[in-house]
C-alpha cells in the first residue's frame, strides 16, 4: 500500500465510511468525548479548575519532622495572621505526632477568628491522618479580607491524651507576608511564627476558561486521530497484540491476588481473624476467576448490522446518550431519595426531568430532530431562560431557576418532536381498557392530591410515550438502554461507596451504601436485581451456552446481591426470593425450557453468589478503608470513638469483621431482638469506655423507619398498617403523615395503604387494580414477544420488584427508583408493539 491509498484509507476511516470499523472507531469516539466533556465540566461551568496562588514557607527545606516544643492539651498557641489573597482555600500548618495516642479517640481542632474572635471555621482531624500528612490540613474554602486581622490555633481537647510537636520559625526565615504576632500562652512574640503554608485560590477569567477548553478540544482531537493511525498502522498485527495483551492482563491480575493474598491473609494487614482471612483468600481466588471468565471464555458473537455505516454510527451515538441519560436519572433519584432537605428535593425532580426528556429525544434520528420548529424554539427558549434567571438573587435560587429553564427547554423539544413524529392512528395502538383504569385512577388522583405536585410529575412525562411511534423494535431499543442505566447508575453507586462509605462494625452494621437508610438501600438494590435478572433470563434462551449469553448479566447480578446480604433488609430478600422464582417459572415457558436447564441455571445463580459474596466485602471492607477519604450524613452519628473517619488505619477495628456480620446476620432473623439490641448498646459503650453514647444513633420518628425493637416480624409495620387503614376517607388527606396524640408516623409503609389515604378509598381501589392490570401485561408481552425481543422479561421482572417493595415501603413516587421503573415500563406495556419495515428515513430508529 503506498502512502496516497494509506492516507485515503484513513482519512475514509476517520469519517466512519469503512463498514467493518465503523463500531470499533464510534466507541473510540464516544471514550475520547466522554472525557473530554468531563474535562470541559470541570473548567465551566462546575468551576472546579482554578488558579492557584500559594504562600510556602522558606524556613525548613524539609519538613517531615520539624523540631518544636511538645504541645499539650494546657498549651496555648493563637497566631495573628493577614492574608494577602481575598480567597482562602488551604491551610497548612506544620506539626507532628507523638508515638503514644489512641488512634480511635484522639483527634487536634483547627480554629479560624475572624478580628472580633468570633470563630468562622473549624474543622476536626485525628492523630493517625496527622501523622500521615505531617501536619493540620485545614480546607476554609472561603474568601478573607485582606485588611483585615485573623487568628487562627490548633487545639488538643481535654479528652485526648496524645501530645503534638508544634513547631515554630524566625519569622524572617519564614519569608511570609502572612503570619505576624504568635501569643504563647498569652506571651506576646513579634519574632516567631507558627510554620505553615498558604494557599489561595481564583477563578478563572473567560479567556482563561476559552484557553482551557480549546485546549482540551485539541487534545481529544489528536488523541482520537493518533489512535486511529496507530491502529492503521500496526493493523495487520493487532490479532498478536490481542493475544499477548490478554497473556499480560492475566498476569498482572494473578500478580496483584496474590500480593492481595500475602497482604491480607499472609501478613494480616486488614486485622480480623481467621475468618476473615480466610475471606480475603476467597475473594482473591473470586476475582481470578471472573477475570478468566471476561476474558478467556468467548461471548456471544455479535450479528453483523444491515444498516449503513452512517445509520450505524447515530444509532450508536444515540443508545449511548440513551443509557448515560437513563443512568444519570437514575442517580439522581438515590439523590432526591436520600435528600435531607427539601431544596435537594427540588434539585434532583429537576435533574430527572432533564434525563428524562434528553432520553426521549434520543428515540429520534438527528435528522428527524433537526428541523425549523426545533430551532425557533431553542432560541426562543435560551433567550427566556437568560431572562428568566437574570436578576435573581441567592445561589440556591438562581441554581434552581436555571435547572427550572433547563427543564422547559428540553421538554418544549420533546413536545414539538413528539407531535411532529406522531402517527394519525396512534390510538390503535392503545389497549383502551387498560388506559381507562389508569385514567379513572389519575382522575381521583388529581382530584384529591391537595398540594400534591407530585402527581404531575408521575403521569405527564411519562404520558409522552403513549404519543411516539414506537415499533417492537423501537420499544427493545428503549428498553435495553432503559436497562442498561439502571446498571450504570448501579456502578456510580458502587463507586461512590468504594471512596467514601466504608462498613462499619458498630451502628451501621448494616451496610446502607451511598443512602441514609438501608430501607433505601433495598429499595434501590431490588430495582438493580430487577433489571439484570430480567435482561439474564431474557438471554438465557433454550439450549444456549450460559456463561457466553450473559455473563456480565451473572457478575452485576451476584454484586447486587452481595449488597443486599449486606443490607439485611428483609424486604428486599423477600422481593429477590419472589423475583427469582416468577421469572424462572416465566421464562421456562416461554422458551419451553427443559428441567435440566432450569436446574442448571439455578445452579449457575447459585455458584455465582458464592463465588461473589467473598469478593464483594473484601472489596467494601477494603477499598474505602485504603481510599480513607469516609463521608457521614448528618443523620449518622458523629462520634470519633466507634465511626470511621479519615486517618484510622486500614486494619481498625471499627471495620467490620466476617464474624460481627454473620453474627448480626442471622440474629435478624431470630426473635427477642429487643434485648439483642440493649446487649448490643452495652458492648458499644464497653467499648468506648463511657456511660452512655456521646451523640445517639437517630430514633424511629427521626429516619422515618419503624422501630426495630418490636417483637413482630414487622417491626411494627402491622400496627401502622391498622392505623392507617382505619384512616382511610373517600377524600383523602392533605398530608401522607398520619398524626394523633397517641401515636405519629411519616408514611404508612405500604404503597397501596398510602395510595388509598392519600387520595381516597376510590383511588386506592383504581390503584390496585391498575397494578394487578399492569401485571399481567407484561406477562402477556413477554409470552407473546419475549422469543423474538429478549429484552421484554425486564418489565415483568420490574414490575414483580415494585410489588413487594410497595408491601412494607413507600414506593410510588416518581422520583423512587422502583416508583419511576414502573410508570416508565407500565405506559411501554399500554401500547401495543407493532411491526414496520424499516424503509428511509426510518433506517436506524430501531
Amino acid at each position: 500500500m503506498n502512502l496516497k491509498e494509506w492516507i485515503l484509507r484513513a482519512i475514509h476511516d476517520l469519517v466512519q465510511v469503512h463498514d467493518t470499523h465503523v463500531r470499533r472507531n464510534t466507541i473510540i469516539q464516544i471514550v475520547i468525548s466522554t472525557l473530554a466533556f468531563i474535562l470541559l465540566c470541570r473548567v465551566w461551568p462546575c468551576g472546579m479548575v482554578q488558579r492557584h496562588t500559594q504562600s510556602v514557607q522558606q524556613a525548613f527545606s524539609s519538613t517531615k519532622k520539624l523540631p518544636g516544643d511538645n504541645f499539650t492539651g494546657n498549651d496555648k498557641k493563637l497566631q495573628t495572621v493577614r492574608f494577602s489573597k481575598e480567597h482562602l482555600y488551604q491551610v497548612m500548618v506544620y506539626l507532628s505526632c507523638e508515638k503514644d495516642y489512641d488512634a480511635n479517640n484522639d483527634y487536634v481542632l483547627f480554629r479560624l477568628y475572624d478580628d472580633s474572635f468570633s470563630c468562622i471555621y473549624e474543622e476536626t482531624q485525628g492523630f493517625g491522618l496527622l501523622e500521615k500528612r505531617g501536619g493540620f490540613l485545614a480546607t476554609p474554602d472561603m474568601d478573607v479580607d485582606t485588611d483585615r486581622d485573623y487568628y487562627y490555633e490548633v487545639i488538643i481537647p481535654e479528652e485526648v491524651t496524645g501530645s503534638l510537636t508544634l513547631p515554630v520559625a524566625d519569622r524572617g526565615a519564614l519569608k511570609q507576608y502572612e503570619n505576624t504576632i504568635l501569643y504563647v500562652d498569652g506571651i506576646y512574640r513579634e519574632d516567631i511564627s507558627l510554620v505553615a503554608d498558604f494557599d489561595y485560590t481564583k477563578p478563572l477569567t473567560v479567556f482563561h476558561i476559552i484557553g482551557y477548553d480549546l485546549l482540551i478540544l485539541v487534545m481529544a482531537i489528536l488523541c482520537y486521530v493518533g489512535i486511529i493511525w496507530l491502529l492503521y498502522y500496526f493493523e495487520d498485527y493487532l490479532d498478536d497484540a490481542s493475544f499477548y495483551g490478554k497473556r499480560a492482563a492475566t498476569g498482572l491480575v494473578v500478580l496483584a491476588a496474590l500480593g492481595f493474598f500475602i497482604y491480607a491473609v499472609i501478613l494480616n494487614g486488614f486485622g480480623g481473624e481467621a475468618a476473615d482471612r480466610f475471606i480475603y483468600g476467597a475473594a482473591s481466588l473470586g476475582a481470578v476467576l471472573w477475570f478468566f471468565c471476561a476474558v478467556w471464555m468467548p461471548g456471544k458473537e455479535r450479528k453483523p448490522s444491515k444498516l449503513p455505516a452512517d445509520r450505524q454510527i447515530s444509532l450508536i451515538w444515540r443508545n449511548y446518550i440513551q443509557t448515560v441519560s437513563f443512568g444519570l436519572l437514575f442517580y439522581a433519584l438515590c439523590q432526591y431519595v436520600n435528600a435531607d432537605r427539601e431544596y435537594y428535593h427540588y434539585v434532583n425532580t429537576r435533574w430527572m426531568l432533564i434525563f428524562l426528556g434528553i432520553a426521549f429525544l434520543m428515540i429520534q434520528t438527528e435528522k428527524e430532530l433537526m428541523n425549523y420548529m426545533s430551532g425557533i424554539w431553542l432560541i426562543i427558549g435560551l433567550l427566556g431562560s437568560a431572562i428568566y434567571c437574570h436578576g435573581i438573587e441567592g445561589e440556591q435560587e438562581l441554581y434552581l431557576a436555571k435547572l427550572a429553564s433547563a427543564v422547559t427547554v428540553v421538554w418544549g423539544l420533546v413536545i414539538i418532536n413528539t407531535v411532529r413524529q406522531v402517527r394519525k392512528d396512534f390510538w390503535k395502538t392503545i389497549y383502551w381498557p387498560f388506559f381507562a383504569i389508569w385514567l379513572v385512577f389519575v382522575i381521583f388522583m388529581y382530584g384529591n392530591r391537595f398540594d400534591k405536585i407530585w402527581v404531575f410529575v408521575a403521569t405527564l412525562p411519562f404520558l409522552t410515550l403513549l404519543f411516539m411511534n414506537l415499533s417492537a423494535a423501537g420499544k427493545s431499543r428503549l428498553l435495553k438502554n432503559f436497562t442498561n442505566g439502571i446498571l450504570l447508575s448501579f456502578g456510580l453507586v458502587m463507586l461512590f461507596c468504594l471512596m467514601h462509605r466504608p462498613y462499619h462494625y458498630w451502628m451501621r452494621y448494616r451496610y446502607n451504601g451511598i443512602f441514609h437508610t438501608v430501607a433505601c438501600t433495598g429499595m434501590y438494590l431490588g430495582v438493580v436485581t430487577g433489571a439484570v435478572l430480567g435482561k439474564l433470563y431474557g438471554k438465557w434462551t433454550e439450549g444456549c451456552r450460559l456463561l457466553e449469553a450473559g455473563k456480565l448479566e451473572l457478575f452485576l447480578f451476584a454484586a447486587a446481591i452481595a449488597n443486599i446480604l449486606f443490607t439485611m433488609s428483609r424486604t428486599a430478600m423477600l422481593t429477590l426470593a419472589v423475583n427469582v422464582c416468577a421469572i424462572v417459572i416465566l421464562a421456562a415457558f416461554v422458551y419451553k425450557k427443559e428441567i435440566k436447564q432450569i436446574l442448571t441455571e439455578c445452579v449457575l445463580l447459585g455458584a455465582a453468589i458464592v463465588i461473589s459474596f467473598p469478593l464483594m466485602y473484601s472489596v467494601i471492607r477494603v477499598v474505602p478503608a485504603i481510599v480513607n477519604e469516609p463521608v457521614r450524613y448528618e443523620i449518622e452519628p458523629q462520634d470519633r470513638s466507634y465511626m470511621i473517619y479519615e486517618g484510622d488505619k486500614v486494619d481498625s477495628d471499627k471495620y467490620m469483621t466476617i464474624r460481627r456480620y454473620f453474627d448480626v446476620f442471622f440474629g435478624r432473623f431470630q426473635s427477642e431482638e429487643e434485648a439483642r439490641n440493649t446487649k448490643e448498646e452495652d458492648i458499644l459503650l464497653a467499648y468506648i469506655a463511657k456511660d452512655s453514647l456521646p451523640i445517639p444513633h437517630p430514633s424511629a420518628e427521626e429516619t422515618q423507619e419503624p422501630s426495630e425493637s418490636q417483637a413482630d416480624i414487622s417491626n411494627g409495620r402491622f400496627d401502622i398498617f391498622r392505623n392507617y387503614i382505619m384512616s382511610i376517607s373517600l377524600r383523602g388527606h392533605e398530608k401522607m403523615a398520619l398524626e394523633t396524640e397517641s401515636y405519629s408516623h411519616a408514611h404508612a409503609h405500604n404503597s397501596y395503604i398510602q395510595v388509598a389515604y392519600d387520595f381516597g378509598l376510590i383511588a386506592g381501589i383504581a390503584f390496585l387494580i391498575l397494578c394487578a392490570v399492569t401485571l399481567w401485561k407484561a406477562v402477556m408481552f413477554a409470552v407473546h414477544y419475549g422469543k423474538n425481543y429478549s429484552i421484554y422479561f425486564v418489565p415483568f421482572s420490574l414490575i414483580i420488584v415494585f410489588g413487594f417493595t410497595s408491601l412494607t415501603e413507600w414506593a410510588f413516587h416518581p422520583c423512587i427508583p422502583a416508583g419511576f421503573a414502573f410508570l416508565f415500563v407500565q405506559m411501554l406495556l399500554m401500547q401495543k408493539p407493532w411491526q414496520r419495515k424499516l424503509k428511509g428515513k426510518d433506517k436506524g430508529r430501531s
